[in-house]
């Protein structure tokens, strides 16, 4: 079984139970304006993505980003800057070129801060074991 998310009591049974509040995935090749508390799944294949972060935040709240084909150094992911909420200290949209890449903004005191970021690999070749 494949699942994204946290068990809930993971330490207090020999059988955890899942939580109910798993991740969101939302897939996504167009603009669009992210909601807090989802991962976006985004396919830049054929074009640039530009995304509009939420407005209505707290601290805490968070956003996520998955390149599905490992395009973004093609066709950028573009995270717009609102006039409300810097993205890593700057005043300015936040350009995505880096294929693979997967991340987090999350939300603190006028600013989004990039964390859990991670990177996949096309061409990876593993020598045989002999």
């Amino acid at each position: 079984m494949s699942y994204i998310g946290y068990y809930e009591d993971c330490c207090n049974s020999d059988t955890p139970s899942f939580a109910t509040n798993k991740y969101n995935i939302i897939e996504k090749n167009s603009d669009f304006v992210a909601e807090k508390f989802n991962f976006y799944s985004v396919t830049t294949l054929n074009n640039s993505v530009e995304v509009s972060l939420p407005t209505d935040v707290q601290n805490g709240d968070w956003v996520g980003f998955i390149d599905r084909l490992g395009t973004f150094a093609n066709n950028y992911l573009v995270i717009k800057y609102n006039n409300t909420a810097t993205i890593k200290n700057n005043s300015g949209d936040l350009i995505v070129d880096v294929n693979g890449v997967n991340f987090k903004l999350v939300y603190n005191n006028g600013n989004w801060f990039i964390f859990d970021m991670s990177f996949w690999f096309f061409n990876i070749t593993v020598a045989p074991y002999i």
